[in-house]
């Protein structure tokens, strides 16, 4: 099965916007444990609202989880090295991404 990759502008081709921030941690022998190896920044598309999770290594968010809940405004994103997968499971299409690093705007 040949994989498809997308790019920012497929996956969010009017800009998207910063909906949740979330540690992510490491998985050992199918155990979640407390060490943090990168974030989630779960991502809102401007063309559609779907939500979309993007994985950094970041050890630091950009913004923490209580900044962007006290933030007033949307906080629209980009992103370095923004690589998207498609995938299915269970008949269900969705899409997975990973960056460099997500750039608050």
């Amino acid at each position: 099965m040949k994989k498809i990759m997308l790019t920012e502008n497929q996956v969010f081709p009017k800009g998207a916007y910063l909906a949740e921030v979330k540690e992510r941690h490491i998985i050992k022998n199918g155990t979640w444990t407390p060490d943090v190896e990168g974030w989630n920044y779960i991502v809102a598309s401007r063309a559609g609202f779907d939500k979309i999770t993007v994985k950094t290594n970041d050890k630091v968010p950009k913004i923490t989880p209580e900044q962007l809940e006290a933030s007033e405004k949307d906080i629209s994103v980009t992103f370095k090295g923004f690589v998207g997968k498609i995938y299915t499971i269970n008949g269900k299409v969705g899409i997975s991404a990973t960056a460099e690093e997500v750039i608050l705007q």
